[in-house]
């Protein structure tokens, strides 16, 4: 699991743990106020401390986090193991198949998103504080008639720390709070002393009061009430939750065998779960029952199997308005797990109770079942996990290029947090104070020459190729989009990293690797990967050249790929915009119309005769020719221009008429959603232009609309 983790590993917030930075920079009155502020229907209180810590002692990196989480895992694995050695003081090999159990339950991959994603550690700290408020609890009930008869300080610490823990597991998740209702019936089973059983009630009534102060449902989620008027659905999504462990083994039969599709995964995952449901019932029921014959230990283990089985049925409640099938995303599956490990736990009791013999055939039965569904159920997921690690690093890392840079592409940065323009602020500040993604050491050479870091080597040592450069212009973050492929000859590998210079060779910003292009591995059979490929973002749209290079040796060489010269896109306000010129002739090839642009965008700021690429749909295409025009007194034009979400096969270019030199060109232009006025500085006055506008694509999302030119003010 700790090599799925690293391979998976990113710097880079997402999801919601953005919401946790936009928390941090919001003004508060009252820090624990503020701390226990609700985060969907949770407050968060035990997470966001963990957050401050990552942030003011390790930068904001995470890794902390992860470190933490399996550290979380690994002590609740012994608490659970040391818990089966208290049930089972007689058997030597009992404890060792429990333990191994709880260790294959809670390092399984089927979890990979509560190990790769550092927003998740409360959903690995509410089970292991459930776990330990209980069994502080059966310490408590475990010390002596004297002890209780003079309140001796282990009486006290043990109570204490029994409220502490059930303090711990309400500000992990909402459903902590399930723990104290737990722990009152649990201190009534160990026959814990009236005055105890009162301060654990009244600590109950207070903890949930206090909880339930100002509470909001979330909008987004379903409420309680509308879980139980749906209650079918809601059931069914609490089946599929106790299914999950098994729905990878089940997937893979379906698929092999061509059982169904979707809907039948769903089946499987929700009739596992309905028998667990009722193996958990049989096996609770029996334990209440037979209260006498349960152990301490075994006690511990009924009440954690009754918070998961309340769990997975609380999820349903609040979940009925989401699909079925996101029962069985792979943070559900840690409730789940523990829920099978507690059968299993109780199941080897009762066993255990009811043969004499220690090695009974029944008792050998069950663990050898046991051990194949978990080899057969978890083991062999395992390895599955790790291209699967790998593949969504480097979804990732896009992602973290653009962020890093930054540069906002809006739909990079939408993978990652709903509102993607809220985010701004946050990566400002996260910049300014070199956090998280800003932490990186090498975001401080920016500006330092290139030869500062890396030694040049010959071209000999790499292949590769400066595909494309796109700008993008929208938002308060403009720059460049770029993307290419790169192989070490020497070394026979993928390049390690990429980094841009500009003309002057100071570098402008870095490249990530591992992207698929099985185009060049079709084309160059002799580059043994098709993740070749590389992307990248520059800040910034100033640049007149920039060039790319693979890092090599270990990240101390550089080897040149390719450089591009680029037209630098300035804008102005359309306030500074003066006299337009008259009568400019108009020539239109292919699918270009008079106001020709996608219905409901931004009108143009000013009075103009605007032409697009837009007539029926964005996969029209064709060419608009504004001029020949004269420039008069003015060595300065500004073109009004509008394209949609995409431009790379878009064009637009300004030529002499005279003799055809190209003046200016975007080629393709930046994506600006909003109108924009191109800034064009001329060689000289009293010019004969034409502006040459070019749609050539018909993706979804492809066109271009421009205005007519202006002289600035």
């Amino acid at each position: 699991m700790a090599d799925i983790a690293w391979t998976g590993y990113s710097v880079l917030p997402w999801g919601d743990m953005w919401g946790y930075w936009i928390w941090y920079l919001r003004p508060k009155e009252h820090f624990l106020v503020a701390l226990a502020a609700q985060h969907n229907e949770h407050r968060i209180a035990v997470a966001r401390l963990f957050f401050l810590a990552d942030q003011r002692f390790f930068q904001g990196r995470a890794i902390f986090i992860f470190i933490c989480i399996f550290l979380i895992q690994f002590f609740h694995a012994i608490l659970l193991w040391r818990l089966a050695r208290l049930a089972h003081s007689e058997s030597k090999s009992t404890p060792v198949f429990l333990g191994s159990a709880a260790f294959v339950c809670l390092f399984s991959a089927q979890q990979y998103t509560n190990f790769t994603w550092a927003f998740q550690i409360q959903f690995v700290a509410v089970y292991f504080a459930v776990t330990s408020a209980l069994t502080a609890l059966m310490i408590l009930a475990r010390l002596s008639p004297e002890e209780w008869a003079v309140r001796s300080r282990r009486t006290q610490f043990w109570l204490v720390a029994t409220i502490v823990i059930g303090i711990i597991a309400s500000y992990s998740m909402a459903n902590g709070l399930l723990v104290w209702p737990l722990l009152f019936l649990a201190a009534c089973w160990f026959r814990v002393p009236r005055r105890e059983r009162l301060i654990l009630l009244a600590a109950s009534i207070t903890m949930w009061a206090l909880y339930l102060r100002h509470y909001k449902n979330p909008t987004q989620h379903s409420s309680i009430r509308e879980g139980l008027l749906n209650l079918p659905q809601s059931f069914a999504y609490a089946l599929c939750v106790l299914g999950s462990p098994l729905d990878g083994i089940l997937s893979a039969i379906n698929r092999t065998f061509a059982l169904g599709g979707e809907n039948w995964r769903l089946v499987w995952s929700a009739s596992v779960g309905l028998m667990g449901l009722i193996a958990g019932a049989f096996i609770s029921g029996y334990f209440i029952v037979k209260h006498r014959k349960a152990s301490r230990a075994d006690v511990v283990i009924v009440h954690l199997l009754l918070f998961t089985t309340a769990t997975a049925l609380l999820i349903g409640l609040g979940r009925v308005n989401f699909p079925l099938k996101d029962a069985l995303q792979s943070r559900y599956t840690t409730p789940a797990l523990l829920f099978w490990f507690c059968i299993l736990f109780l199941f080897s009791s009762l066993i255990a109770r009811n043969s004499p013999a220690r090695n009974s055939r029944s008792f050998l039965a069950l663990q050898f079942a046991s051990t194949v569904i978990l080899v057969l159920a978890i083991g062999l997921y395992q390895p599955t996990r790790i291209r699967y690690a790998h593949d969504t690093a480097v979804y990732l890392s896009e992602v973290e290029a653009a962020f890093s840079a930054p540069v906002y592409d809006e739909e990079v940065w939408g993978r990652i947090c709903h509102d993607p323009k809220a985010m701004i602020p946050v990566v400002r500040y996260l910049q300014e104070h070199h956090l998280s993604v800003f932490a990186s050491e090498r975001l401080k050479w920016l500006g330092d020459p290139l030869s500062a870091h890396y030694k040049a080597v010959t071209p000999a040592h790499c292949t590769g190729s400066f595909d494309d450069i796109e700008p993008l212009a929208e938002g308060e973050l403009p720059g460049f989009r770029v993307r290419g492929w790169a192989w070490d000859t020497r070394l026979k590998k993928i390049a390690r990293s990429i980094v841009f210079t500009n003309k002057q060779g100071q570098i402008i910003g870095f490249g990530y690797t591992g992207f698929e292009r099985p185009d060049v591995l079709a084309e160059i059979p002799e580059i043994g990967s098709a993740e070749a490929g590389w992307k990248g973002y520059i800040a910034g749209l100033n640049a007149s050249s920039i060039s790319a290079y693979m890092v090599t040796d270990a990240g101390l060489s550089s080897c040149l790929i390719g450089t591009r010269e680029i037209t630098a896109f300035i804008s102005v306000p359309f306030e500074r915009l003066g006299e337009a010129p008259t009568d400019i002739p108009v020539k239109i090839l292919g699918g270009w119309v008079k106001d020709g642009y996608y219905p409901g965008s931004q009108q143009p700021p000013v009075m103009t005769s605007v032409f697009g690429s837009w007539v029926r749909s964005d996969a029209d295409t064709g060419t608009c020719r504004l001029g020949p025009f004269r420039t008069g007194s003015y060595d300065v034009i500004a073109l009004p221009v509008l394209t949609g979400p995409l431009t790379k096969d878009l064009s637009v270019v300004v030529v002499d008429a005279s003799n055809g030199a190209i003046l200016a060109e975007l080629s393709p232009p930046p994506i600006l959603t909003m109108w924009r006025a191109w800034k064009i500085p001329l060689p000289h006055r009293d010019m004969l232009l034409a502006v040459v506008a070019r749609d050539q694509g018909s993706r979804w999302g492809e066109w271009l609309a421009v205005g007519m030119p202006y002289a600035l003010k």
